[in-house]
């Protein structure tokens, strides 16, 4: 097994699935109560899934030392998560999009249009939660000690900050102003996403917020990455829209 890698002079075009999902869950504590054994159940589902998709084939390519492996395995904005029914690789990539610029968020600041006052000030702690490729840098100016990091210790990541900032960022520098600018935030790492979503949202999680996506197409990382399944296609990649059985356990999940 092997994850194809072309030379720089070959020029194709990236494509990766969309950047941004915000996933969000109604609080434990407004659900009736039949809704936390199920959201446990899903998480304990997600996790059993997750480990089967995880063989040996698994541990040996996030330990393998030949260089395109190597390269992929060092590059903090990819992650090797899985491998599929096909025996092949699949990855994480991240790919940030700024939101906020999208959905007129300051409408319902104080001040706003929408005259409602919404600070995030009411978020009681593991309401609102983020996860990303790395730790979030929790002593940053603009966070003023509301971010929890729930994973740990695990290295820092620009991207988790930037991603926090979005959502929380108190707005000591004007630009950098968050949509909830005064909530907490539960910060986790992206390895076990979708149990770990479900557990808290069974504990009161209200939204949750994902930057990133499955690696699909072609990945420019010093050299050319195939992701697809080069064993079913070298020109197309059957990942882009693929319904597969992480999509139907959500859509099974209550």
């Amino acid at each position: 097994m092997k994850v194809w890698c072309r030379p720089r002079a070959v020029i194709l075009a990236l494509v990766i699935l969309p950047a941004m999902v915000i996933a969000s869950a109604v609080a434990a504590k407004d659900r009736p109560v039949t809704q936390r054994p199920a959201l446990e159940r899903l998480s304990q589902r997600y996790a059993e899934w997750l480990q089967s998709q995880r063989p040996q084939l698994y541990f040996d390519l996030l330990s393998a030392t030949t260089p395109a492996q190597r390269q992929l395995n060092e590059n903090s904005d990819i992650q090797l998560i899985q491998i599929d029914e096909f025996n092949h690789p699949f990855f994480y990539l991240l790919d940030n999009l700024n939101a906020a610029r999208t959905i007129s968020t300051d409408d319902v600041w104080p001040g706003g249009s929408g005259g409602l006052t919404l600070t995030g000030s009411t978020t009681a702690a593991g309401e609102l939660g983020v996860w990303d490729g790395g730790g979030v840098r929790t002593t940053h100016q603009e966070f003023g000690g509301r971010v929890t990091q729930v994973d740990g210790p695990i290295p820092l990541h620009y991207h988790s900050t930037h991603v926090a900032g979005t959502m929380i960022a108190a707005g000591v520098s004007a630009a950098a102003k968050g949509m909830s600018f005064e909530a907490p935030l539960d910060a986790y790492d992206w390895n076990d996403d979708s149990a770990e979503m479900a557990a808290a949202a069974a504990e009161g999680l209200h939204v949750s917020s994902h930057s990133y996506g499955y690696g699909a197409g072609w990945y420019l990382n010093g050299d050319w990455y195939w992701l697809g399944n080069a064993e079913i296609s070298e020109t197309e990649d059957y990942g882009f829209g693929f319904y597969g059985e992480a999509s139907e356990i959500w859509d099974d999940r209550l």
